[in-house]
């Protein structure tokens, strides 16, 4: 019985030793992985927080532009605006009035219904302060060349032969484009001018057309129009003028 009770109490003590061994592994165990979970979370957190610190920059740095391309944006605008203040002002004090600015309306109107600018500038020029002129005007009719032409070619002479002059034009066309008899009167004519003694000068340009030119010390004034007296034909007026 002493020897059983014995080794009963030997027992006691290496049995509760082995619980302490167990209970110190779990809480080793524990503690380790209290430490870990710590770790993976400080590691976690630390990743968001690294993340967020980059978003933040760079919603800063777009804001930074936004508000550096909102300036420039302002200041485009107010110097569109200022210029556009300076253009009126320009135009505003370039702007013509009363008869200046009836007769550019007039100029342009004529150039938009096609005539040729040489025939404007030589309207405008003589129309400054008339030289003496005679009354008698020199009217020839006479059928300009066209390409449907056959027949010998016409001239106008004037001034008692010291001047003639041939016409060249389009010829006629139905509304198919075919071409027939007479020439166009809507179309370019070009007018040629020989002097005795062989000079020669053109004009050419919708009718009416005007041309001016100087021999013996007189300013001969030219106009052709379509004749309204003889369908089909040119009509060429010639006025002697003062010169200069």
């Amino acid at each position: 019985m002493a020897s059983l009770a014995g080794r009963r109490m030997r027992r006691g003590p290496a049995r509760g030793m082995r619980w302490l061994l167990v209970a110190a592994a779990f809480a080793a165990v524990a503690a380790a992985s209290a430490a870990l979970a710590y770790q993976v979370a400080a590691s976690r957190y630390a990743m968001e927080a690294e993340r967020l610190r980059r978003d933040l920059a760079v919603a800063r740095e777009a804001s930074r532009r936004a508000v550096e391309q909102a300036a420039a944006a302002e200041q485009r605008a107010a110097m569109a605006v200022a210029r556009s203040a300076r253009a009126k002002q320009e135009r505003d004090s370039a702007v013509l009035r009363g008869d200046a600015a009836r007769l550019l309306g007039l100029v342009e109107q004529r150039l938009a219904d096609g005539v040729g600018p040489d025939r404007l500038a030589f309207v405008i020029d003589a129309a400054r302060l008339a030289p003496p002129c005679e009354d008698r005007l020199e009217i020839k009719r006479f059928q300009p060349r066209t390409p449907l032409s056959t027949s010998t070619l016409e001239t106008a002479t004037f001034l008692g032969d010291k001047i003639t002059v041939t016409a060249q034009a389009a010829a006629l066309r139905d509304e198919d484009g075919t071409l027939r008899p007479g020439f166009d009167p809507t179309q370019p004519v070009e007018l040629r001018f020989t002097a005795i003694g062989g000079a020669i000068e053109t004009a050419r340009g919708v009718l009416p057309l005007g041309h001016a030119l100087v021999l013996g010390g007189r300013e001969l004034r030219f106009l052709a129009r379509s004749s309204d007296k003889a369908p089909g034909r040119l009509e060429l007026s010639m006025q002697s003028c003062a010169y200069p």
